[in-house]
């Protein structure tokens, strides 16, 4: 037997994992599929758009949030 798991929670993958031995004939296997606020970066990513400002140290993120 095959099991595809979709975008399931660790703790949930461990308890199925943990329940494998006991059934030697199923393979498992995960798929991730991005959410829409994920695929949202990832295209603006591609567009090359700039998505957040780089910090080099906490004084410079402190800075920016009391701007």
């Amino acid at each position: 037997m095959t099991i595809t798991l979709t975008n399931v929670n660790q703790d949930f993958l461990n308890v199925i994992k943990s329940l494998l031995p006991l059934n030697r004939d199923v393979e498992l296997y995960e798929e991730y599929e991005p959410n829409n606020e994920t695929l949202k970066v990832i295209k603006d990513i591609e567009d090359g758009k700039n998505l957040s400002k780089s910090f080099q140290n906490v004084d410079c993120i402190m800075k920016a949030l009391n701007d």
